[in-house]
């Protein structure tokens, strides 16, 4: 059977036909906006489960470094275990060197004293020497001087009556063709004047080689007093020698039980921070208990050990 559908006008058929497009309109729009609101959901969905993965990559990532930080922390304990064990019998050896580096010590510090003791010697002895050597020298000195001194005023008061005497045969031979006896006599006073100035420098020279000579006579003297002294400024180098090898030994033995000593505190330090104290018997490194001496020991020390 057909229905008809009474037959509106254009008019209303537009309207009709607006109307459902405006509704179909907003029905797109709405879709289009939870469609958006749907996609954001998704993204903000993924976002939080790439940071859930982050996360949890993170937490594996800690839980494994935290299983390697364990081991490594019971393979330390092991060691320091081991490591103590080793030290214990190290201590006891290093006891026992130490012993023996403390009794070598003031053996080289006996020595030291004596050595000291004979450089003071040495340097008392050679100070005396030195004192004899600058009075020998300076009364060889005084008497060069004073015979200097003499035999200059003697040949200067030669030179003067060799001048004088030269002077006076000038004017004699002036005056030489009117000469009496008496001029002539004269003349051979002067020349005997001359003779006698001449003999007279002649005879200075002489005792000034002598006093030359006498300076090379004493000469080897001094030489033998220098090779003398040269010898003991040997035997004091010699003797500063063993004294600064000995001062080094003094060092050398300082250091090992610096160090040993310093090597078992930080020891004792791992072990405490590893909370061993109520398993492990520490070693007591006090100063005062580990060491019945003073270091360095002294020389009351040394003959309280003697005795």
């Amino acid at each position: 059977m057909r229905v008809e559908t009474p037959v509106s006008s254009p008019s209303e058929l537009k309207e009709a036909v607006t109307k459902a497009l405006e509704a179909k309109a907003t029905d797109v729009c709405d879709l289009k906006e939870k469609l958006r609101e749907s996609e954001l959901a998704r993204k903000s969905s993924e976002n939080e489960a790439a940071k859930l993965k982050l996360r949890a990559d993170q937490l594996s990532d800690d839980y494994a470094t935290l299983a390697q930080e364990k081991k490594d922390l019971q393979d330390e304990l092991d060691k320091k275990n081991a490591l103590l064990g080793r030290e214990q019998g190290r201590r006891a050896n290093l006891e026992k060197k130490l012993e023996d580096a403390q009794t070598e010590s003031l053996e080289k510090l006996g020595q030291l004293e004596d050595l000291k003791d004979a450089l003071n010697g040495e340097k008392e002895l050679r100070h005396k020497n030195e004192d004899k050597l600058d009075e020998q020298i300076f009364m060889y000195k005084t008497t060069l001087e004073v015979r200097d001194n003499e035999l200059m005023n003697e040949i200067a008061k030669a030179k003067n009556i060799a001048e004088e005497a030269k002077k006076k045969d000038e004017e004699h031979i002036k005056f030489r063709h009117g000469m009496t006896e008496r001029h002539r006599m004269n003349e051979n006073f002067l020349k005997n004047l001359v003779n006698k100035g001449l003999d007279k420098v002649k005879d200075l020279e002489l005792k000034l080689a002598s006093a030359e000579a006498q300076c090379d006579i004493l000469k080897p003297e001094m030489d033998k007093l220098k090779g003398e002294n040269d010898r003991l400024n040997k035997d004091l180098d010699a003797a500063r020698k063993e004294a600064n090898k000995a001062e080094k030994e003094k060092d050398k033995f300082e250091k090992l039980y610096t160090d040993e000593n310093a090597e078992c505190r930080t020891l004792q330090d791992d072990l405490i921070k590893l909370k061993l104290t109520d398993k492990l018997d520490l070693i007591d490194l006090d100063h005062a208990a580990f060491h019945q001496w003073s270091w360095p020991p002294t020389r009351t020390h040394k003959r309280s050990k003697q005795q």
